[in-house]
């Protein structure tokens, strides 16, 4: 069983390299959190004549809508000493 692990850049990158080597795996599996990286290997795949299997990870969905840029921004400037959102939140309200 061939593996090659990659980025959402399979689709530019690693297509075109699978051609250059001329080495195609029988079956592509892609898991990613973004719909349209798992969506954009359907096609390219299929010309190839590769079976695709793409799949869209979707258990970090509510931990990105609930993304604050300010408590990010309070994190990294602390990053040597992890601040949890909870803690982030208590110093950025007013007192």
């Amino acid at each position: 069983m061939d593996a090659i692990y990659t980025h959402p850049l399979l689709d530019q990158i690693g297509i075109h390299l699978l051609k250059q080597i001329n080495h195609f795996p029988q079956k592509v599996l892609f898991v990613d959190d973004k719909l349209n990286h798992v969506q954009s290997l359907e096609g390219p795949l299929a010309e190839l004549n590769i079976d695709y299997i793409g799949v869209r990870y979707s258990k970090a969905d509510e931990r990105v809508q609930e993304f604050d840029a300010q408590i990010a921004d309070l994190q990294m400037k602390h990053f040597l000493k992890f601040i949890s959102d909870e803690e982030a939140r208590e110093m950025l309200s007013p007192a």
